[in-house]
């Protein structure tokens, strides 16, 4: 997102096998990718790639930086100690996590699916007699990862008008229940009722065979 608005992206992987996306395709294991999946194109289009190792050449990244995202392999990567803040002063800090900067899920099995039903996703995707589905794909993450290029901005306009650097928080779970959800708590507060998107009211999963293969249907509303 912000390569898109013309930011100069420079993505640091891990030494070897790099990005695990650069390997994966969705037709695996049918059929590996001749070289770097699409979904690694889509997500990494207009960034410049630099390995993890060469202390020197992180050391400079870190100084020219304006933002700098971390994920949870971020000091691993950097080499840096847990906590420490790397890079300028003044740049902005913006560091995504399952659930924030607490640790109340320490210990516990973190994964998409497992964000999901924290989040209460869960409640709206199967049958009401049915075991619990995952949304398909990386949603949480990416819309995570959406909140992150928000913060970067504001982090950077925080910066432009102060001279100091923002560090901000982004709990992937926090941001799940706000964009992955249609409030249904708030619903059932208000209305008394179950959310039209509990489980077994809605259209999920709606996955079904083809000819060629299998198709996913979405429908929300009257029209469609």
């Amino acid at each position: 997102l912000l390569a898109d608005q013309g930011a100069e992206v420079i993505k640091l992987e891990r030494r070897g096998a790099g990005d695990p996306l650069r390997g994966w395709a969705a037709s695996q294991p049918d059929e590996q990718p001749p070289a770097n999946g699409a979904l690694f194109e889509f997500l990494n289009s207009g960034k410049s790639s630099v390995t993890a190792g060469d202390a020197t050449m992180i050391g400079l990244l870190l100084a020219w930086a304006d933002v700098i995202i971390r994920g949870p392999a971020a000091d691993e990567l950097l080499g840096a100690a847990s906590g420490d803040r790397p890079g300028r002063p003044q740049a902005c800090m913006v560091t995504v996590s399952p659930f924030g900067s607490g640790t109340w899920a320490a210990g516990a099995a973190i994964n998409e699916f497992t964000l999901q039903g924290w989040c209460g996703l869960l409640s709206s995707l199967g049958n009401a007699t049915g075991p619990p589905l995952q949304m398909g794909a990386g949603v949480g993450q990416w819309a995570a990862g959406a909140l992150a290029a928000l913060a970067a901005l504001a982090g950077r306009q925080w910066e432009t008008r102060t001279g100091r650097g923002a560090d901000i928080d982004v709990s992937a779970v926090e941001v799940m229940a706000v964009c992955l959800l249609n409030y249904p708590t708030l619903y059932r507060q208000f209305t008394g009722n179950a959310s039209v998107f509990s489980r077994g009211k809605g259209d999920w999963p709606s996955v079904v065979r083809c000819r060629d293969g299998w198709i996913g249907l979405c429908i929300f509303t009257a029209q469609q």
